[in-house]
Formats: structure tokens, C-alpha cells, sequence
């Protein structure tokens, strides 16, 4: 009765391939005039997880020492103490520095790239406009923009720190407690990998809830705007068991969401933290038997929780960043279409003074939105210079066409429009534009 409401979730997902990556990646040539900054954030990313890293080491240390259960070091409970005061300070000052020359680097290459997008929109053909609406076109410099500023600022960096989390942190413990380290290698990544599953199922059902939830809202939306009709066609029933059936969608996925969550928590208590418990027990007898210290357990267990939220944290931001790859393209498509006119090359330019002799030869046209449709067909006149005319005829014969051939916001079909005596195509554009008047 109101139409075919089309459903929010039906959009196909971007599917990614490697060329589509690699293209993708061709935005951080953006950086490029300040790698230096892009360096320095780098290296001090490197600094404060190393120092973030060792901490752990410290913790485990520091309680073999107040036990006494330890020799291997020459320290004290103080020395222990000031390391860790002087490990935060490092990490703290690097990590100031990473986030100072990461904005710095992150801010100047959005800019540079919204200063571009926002010259190649100027220099599109109307017919750009005519196909993309400004809404799309406002989404783009900013949303997807915004997006790849994340990228820039905060992703990037957190997807190279989870890296480098991962592989310290393994190192460390192959070093320190190589047998239980197996045992962990063998345990956590497997429940973390599962916590992922469930975790995009849970979100895949919230989204179809939400979707569900919406479709009925919009029901209830059309319904109450516009109840005279409904009341004039007495469709009182069937929008009724419309919007039963809409419900009864509702309660169905909202059901399996709920039980996807109770799932997850079950799972949690039982196969996360009995993983967790399994791997400290397993640890535990180790230092009942004497085959590592209270305070390598202490190291241990630290770790692996850290290692742990590395491997969560990189999948959340591999679909982070997978979303950004989409924004990337869009931006990329706005950036390498064809302009009608290079601003930098045209700058300066001072073109011959028109004195205004207009000739239209068998002029025939088709807007490229409707080209079945002719709106031009032959059309053929000559205007002096300084002479008055006016085209005059019913909506939609022509009348404007002609002033926006003229004004090249579009390609002729056919004919041709000469202006003292020379095609239009022959002038420079903006210094050919700037001859001409136009009061819309």
C-alpha cells in the first residue's frame, strides 16, 4: 500500500582482493612529505612497547626478590623500584611523542587530502553533479575522510603496537618458561579465535535485531502519517497482521540473539577462564616442583593475558580497517576521475578578449542522465555582437541547454557553437567562462 520499503541490510559488502589493498594503500603517499614525523612516531611506538613489555618481567622479579626465591640478579626491592619508576616515565615521554608526531603527520595528510577532493569536486563536470547527490558527495569529505584519518591517527599505530605486543610478548615467555609457554601457545590463541566467532555472530544477530527493530518503526511511521488513507481503503486488518508478521520477525532474531548471548557467556566462564585456570594450575605445580619461581608464574600469567588482548584487539581492528579500505576507495574514485580543467595549469592564464559573435551549426543534444531523450534536435542560429536576443518557448524545449552548451557545463552531441569564429573547444575554459555573464 505505501511501496516497497527496501531493506537496510540488503546492501552487498564490499568484497576485497589484493589489488583492491595494494590500490588502497596508494593513499598513504599522503604521508610522504612527512615521513619524517611518520618515522619518529614509528620508532617511539617501538620504545614505549618495549618499555610497556618489560614491566611484566619487573612485576615477576620484584616478588622473587621479596621472597628471596631468586639470585639471578644483583638487585634490591629499591633498585626493582626505580627501574619501574624509570621504565613508566619512558613509556610515558614516548608515548606523548608518538601521539605529538602522529597527530602532526595525521592532521597535514588529511588535509592535503580533503584540499585535493575538495579541488577535484571544483573542477568535475556538471554532470558529475547530476549523477551524485550532494549528501553522497558531503560523505565523502567528510565520513570517509574521517574514517581514513582513524586510520592515520589511531588504527595504523594500534595494529603495528598489537603486532609488536604479540611477538615480544611470545618472545619473552619462550625465554623465560619455554615448557608452559607451550602450553599456552597450544590453549589461548584457540579460545581467543573462538571468542572472535562468537563475538561477530552476537554482532551479526544485534545488527539484523536493529534492522528488524527498524523496519517496524517504519511501518508504524507510514502507518500513523498517513491513517486517512488507511481508514479511506479500510485496511485496518491487513496493516495490522502486517505489522504482527513484522514483530513475530522481531521476536525470532531477538531470540537467537539472546540465546547467541547466553552462548558467549557460558563459554566464557567455562572454556576462557577454565583455559586461563588450566594454564595456572599447570603453572602452579611447575613452582611446586621447583621447575620455576612465584614470581616467572606471576611474569607468566601477565603475559599471556596481554598476549591474549593482543590477538582480540587485532581482529577488531582488521574490520576496522577493512571498513576503511571501503572509505578509501570511495575517496580514491573522486580523486582520479577526469576534470574538466586543471586548475594549476590554468592559473595566470589570461585569455583573448570575445567580442561576442555567436554561431550554432546543426546543434543536437542529449543530456547523458536521458539519452533517449533529444532536447536538441538541429538546431541552428547566429547572434551578433551586442545584439539582444531572447529564446522563448514552454518548459523543457531548450531554452537553458543552449546557455549551458554554450557555457561547455556539457559535451555537444552533434553541431558545433562557434564564437568569433572559433570552436568553444578551442578557448581555454575558465579564461573562455570568464567572457560570459550569467544570471541564473
Amino acid at each position: 500500500m505505501f511501496g516497497v520499503r527496501q531493506k537496510s541490510g540488503s546492501k552487498e559488502r564490499p568484497k576485497f582482493s589484493k589489488t583492491k589493498l595494494k590500490e588502497s594503500l596508494k593513499i598513504f603517499s599522503y604521508i610522504k612529505p612527512y615521513r619524517s614525523y611518520f618515522v619518529l612516531s614509528l620508532f617511539l611506538l617501538l620504545i614505549s612497547t618495549l618499555s610497556f613489555m618489560v614491566i611484566p618481567s619487573l612485576l615477576g622479579l620484584l616478588f622473587d626478590v621479596a621472597k628471596q626465591e631468586t639470585y639471578r640478579f644483583e638487585f634490591t626491592l629499591n633498585d626493582l623500584g626505580l627501574i619501574m619508576i624509570a621504565l613508566l616515565v619512558i613509556q610515558g615521554l614516548s608515548s606523548y611523542g608518538r601521539i605529538y608526531f602522529t597527530t602532526h603527520f595525521a592532521e597535514k595528510s588529511i588535509a592535503d587530502i580533503r584540499q585535493d577532493v575538495f579541488s577535484k569536486i571544483l573542477t568535475l563536470p556538471v554532470s558529475f553533479y547530476e549523477e551524485n547527490s550532494s549528501g553522497d558527495l558531503i560523505s565523502r569529505v567528510s565520513s570517509d575522510i574521517s574514517k581514513m584519518y582513524a586510520v592515520f591517527s589511531i588504527q595504523f599505530a594500534e595494529f603495528i603496537r598489537q603486532i609488536l605486543v604479540l611477538v615480544i610478548g611470545i618472545a619473552f615467555l619462550l625465554i623465560a618458561t619455554p615448557r608452559l609457554s607451550l602450553v599456552m601457545l597450544l590453549t589461548i590463541p584457540v579460545v581467543v579465535i573462538l571468542t572472535l566467532v562468537f563475538g561477530r555472530m552476537i554482532r551479526r544477530l544485534s545488527k539484523q535485531r536493529q534492522e528488524a527493530l527498524a523496519e517496524s518503526n517504519t511501518l508504524l511511521g507510514e502507518v500513523v502519517q498517513s491513517v486517512k488513507v488507511v481508514k479511506a481503503y479500510a485496511t485496518e486488518i491487513f496493516e495490522k497482521e502486517k505489522y504482527k508478521g513484522l514483530q513475530d520477525k522481531l521476536i525470532s532474531i531477538a531470540l537467537r540473539y539472546g540465546a547467541a548471548r547466553g552462548l558467549f557467556v557460558l563459554f566464557l566462564t567455562v572454556v576462557f577462564f577454565g583455559a586461563i585456570f588450566f594454564i595456572i594450575y599447570m603453572g602452579a605445580r611447575m613452582v611446586q616442583n621447583g621447575e620455576m619461581t612465584s614470581g616467572a608464574l606471576i611474569s607468566f600469567v601477565t603475559y599471556t593475558f596481554i598476549i591474549g588482548g593482543a590477538i582480540a584487539g587485532l581482529g577488531n581492528l582488521t574490520t576496522e580497517l577493512f571498513g576503511a579500505i571501503g572509505a578509501t576507495e570511495r575517496v580514491r574514485n573522486i580523486l582520479f576521475m577526469d576534470s574538466e580543467l586543471d586548475l594549476a595549469k590554468s592559473q595566470g592564464i589570461e585569455g583573448p578578449k570575445i567580442k561576442g559573435d555567436i554561431k550554432i551549426d546543426g546543434l543536437r543534444f542529449s543530456y547523458p542522465s536521458r539519452p533517449d531523450i533529444e532536447v536538441l534536435q538541429g538546431i541552428s542560429m547566429d547572434i551578433s555582437s551586442g545584439e539582444k536576443v531572447a529564446i522563448v518557448g514552454p518548459s523543457g524545449v531548450g531554452k537553458s541547454t543552449i546557455v549551458q552548451l554554450l557555457l561547455r557545463f556539457y559535451d555537444i552531441g552533434q553541431g558545433q557553437i562557434l564564437v568569433d569564429g572559433q570552436s568553444i573547444y578551442d578557448y581555454e575554459l575558465r579564461s573562455y567562462r570568464n567572457n560570459i555573464a550569467l544570471v541564473p
